[in-house]
């Protein structure tokens, strides 16, 4: 991070491709984007280029002039310029010419190592850390018809804490809507959303997505063991009710991971399908985008994230929709006996 303002100071940092590093949201920009074929090594075109940033409500904004940010967010903010300068081993002659062999132990690493190392890819991790890949799941342009599923849901995973100093990154309130397919019974993420608001704010934005789905659409709050907790989501479920929505809550049953296995199982068989731009992360002004919720499935690894770390509120959506899409009820069926047969009884 560099200022080009006089008389101010300069942070210069260095390091090594880290994809679960906080420093990640700080490179993204001038890396080649998901489903590029060298998704994750640095793009040569933005190298070097310098952009400007703002940390409003904990959050990085970036804008390619100071002017933009400020016109966005007001005169009086000062943003601080950043410039991203990506280097390999082709880019350090010296090293080559005093080590030769350098490059060459470079190249005969396992591949996750030689594409953080060798190539300087963000994106790379081990497979084996994932449980979700995004390439199992068949995207379509545009959502069906309601009257083609035979059930949709939308869980929600409630959080009422904004960004303040002691946690910059707090958890998201966030959503999934997924549908059951009459025709095969495969199941279609249908919209997913998150943003931050506070506890008196979760009544309306529940219902304002209720409007917008429709009655058919079941609503599942994810409920807390917290006997606190637990009583307050209660009580939001009877406040939709009472607004005319289908409404329940649900507490795992199982730890995070299990509860997420079922799901990630039928994402890579295939039968999980992922509406095109469905995504709407509105604290972030982020509008039909799936990167950020997919970049999250992609990096759950079974542990809990939150903070800086990550986030893992759209995992726990994702298992609540899709928990309630494949349970089965069965009414319990009652055998009375014959009337015709010959009372034993009878005297």
């Amino acid at each position: 991070m560099r200022s080009n303002a006089k008389n101010t100071h300069s942070i210069w940092m260095s390091c090594n491709p880290d994809n679960s590093s906080w420093v990640l949201k700080y490179a993204m920009w001038y890396l080649y984007p998901q489903g590029h074929p060298l998704e994750g090594r640095p793009d040569p075109e933005k190298n070097g280029k310098i952009r400007y940033l703002l940390r409003i409500n904990g959050e990085l904004c970036w804008g390619d002039t100071k002017e933009e940010l400020q016109e966005k967010y007001g005169y009086d903010k000062s943003p601080i310029s950043f410039q991203g300068l990506f280097g390999t081993i082709d880019d350090n002659p010296p090293l080559q010419a005093s080590n030769p062999q350098y490059k060459q132990n470079l190249e005969a690493l396992p591949r996750l190592a030689k594409e953080r190392l060798l190539y300087g890819n963000w994106f790379a991790k081990p497979e084996s850390s994932s449980y979700f890949s995004r390439s199992t799941c068949p995207t379509i342009a545009k959502a069906p018809l309601d009257s083609e599923f035979d059930k949709i849901v939308r869980a929600f995973d409630v959080a009422g804490t904004l960004p303040h100093e002691g946690n910059r990154s707090p958890d998201y309130f966030a959503s999934v809507k997924m549908g059951r397919l009459k025709s095969n019974g495969e199941y279609v993420v249908l919209e997913v959303t998150r943003t931050r608001i506070t506890f008196g704010q979760w009544l309306d934005h529940i219902l304002d997505h209720a409007r917008r789905d429709g009655f058919k659409t079941e609503i599942v709050l994810g409920e807390d063991p917290n006997p606190a907790a637990k009583a307050s989501i209660k009580l939001l479920a009877r406040q939709i009710i009472e607004a005319g929505y289908i409404a329940k809550t649900q507490r795992a049953s199982q730890g995070k991971l299990d509860a997420f296995r079922p799901f990630a199982a039928s994402a890579e068989l295939g039968i999980i399908h992922i509406v095109d731009n469905c995504g709407y992360d509105y604290w972030n002004k982020i509008e039909a985008d799936n990167e950020f919720f997919l970049r999250e499935l992609e990096n759950f690894d079974g542990t809990r994230k939150s903070g800086e770390a990550g986030h893992d509120d759209i995992v726990d959506c994702m298992s609540l929709a899709y928990m309630n899409l494949v349970q089965k009820f069965q009414i319990p069926t009652i055998a009375f006996p014959s009337m015709s047969q010959t009372n034993p009884f009878r005297v």
